[in-house]
């Protein structure tokens, strides 16, 4: 059996700060969708340690650089969202083709716990 993880490569410039795990002191949008993005990726690792010698595979997946409404819900109306908008959707994949990863991996041929996504320039 197994068990996707969905991450972002927005998981990268995150940083986990204990003392303000909530972000009461300083909350960011964006800050916050990046540590929960590094909190999924820790929970891959667990528990691809803890799934190892059983029959259940953990697979963390990312959709790569898409377009979603998820930046017009978290800043509407703001012109850099629109002018956002605009490059993602003239140089980026659209939602659909961000699911891609995820249908790949519960594919037969995928065996192995592993990162599947996009790679490269842009993702």
């Amino acid at each position: 059996m197994k068990i996707l993880f969905t991450s972002s490569i927005a998981a990268r410039p995150a940083h986990f700060k204990m003392e303000d795990f909530e972000g009461r002191r300083k909350y960011n949008k964006v800050r916050a969708y990046n540590v929960s993005k590094l909190g999924v990726n820790m929970a891959y690792l667990e528990a691809k340690a803890e799934c190892e010698g059983t029959s259940l595979l953990p697979l963390l997946v990312h959709p790569g650089i898409c377009y979603t409404p998820l930046m017009e819900k978290a800043y509407p109306g703001k012109v850099l969202t629109l002018l956002i908008k605009k490059f993602i959707r003239g140089f980026f994949n659209d939602a659909l083709m961000g699911a891609l990863p995820a249908l790949f991996a519960m594919q037969e041929c995928v065996e192995e716990s592993e990162f599947i996504g996009p790679k490269g320039i842009g993702h």
